[in-house]
């Protein structure tokens, strides 16, 4: 993978890794994501949950929502995630902060159109966010799955930045 300007640590360059073990814990710690991209020169940043599935982001939702409709179109996306330890308290109050491992990922979006491939990801994502109560969930139906649209975002580049180290 290719890592440029864009992706490039700048502040506390120590705390800064650009290893995919460390991307792949983030993620497998973290619920939601904030998906960001531009429409008509305005940037837009919405919460969504994910599945990080064989080395990609998958995302779900309502195949009428204007994220979704935007996404399944191919875009150039970033995505920030951040997984929270603990508030680092301090003294002063110019000094509290967190400790905590974030990612930043850049890469494209993508519809993912076979039913297949969604089943997959749905089940995915139902144990990703219930590991044990997904087993009891009823399937989709063939009408269920078509009103269910997924998008893919394959990674291009990514940084990530820790207080805690990357020693999880």
């Amino acid at each position: 993978m290719e890592f440029t300007q864009k992706s490039k640590i700048k502040r506390y360059k120590e705390r800064a890794s650009y290893n995919e073990n460390d991307l792949n814990y983030i993620l497998s710690k973290t619920l939601h994501c904030n998906v960001s991209f531009c429409e008509d020169g305005q940037p837009i940043i919405i919460p969504m949950n994910f599945v990080y599935f064989e080395k990609k982001i998958y995302i779900h939702g309502s195949p009428e929502s204007r994220i979704i409709k935007k996404l399944s179109e191919g875009k150039n996306i970033a995505l920030s995630f951040v997984y929270v330890e603990n508030i680092a308290k301090a003294k002063s109050l110019c000094n509290y902060s967190m400790n905590y491992a974030s990612a930043v990922v850049f890469g494209y979006s993508s519809a993912v159109i076979d039913k297949n491939v969604k089943m997959k990801i749905l089940i995915a994502l139902g144990k990703k966010v219930d590991p044990e109560g997904y087993k009891n969930a009823i399937p989709p139906g063939e009408n269920e799955i078509d009103n269910v649209a997924v998008v893919r975002v394959d990674i291009r580049e990514f940084s990530l930045k820790s207080r805690i180290g990357f020693k999880f």
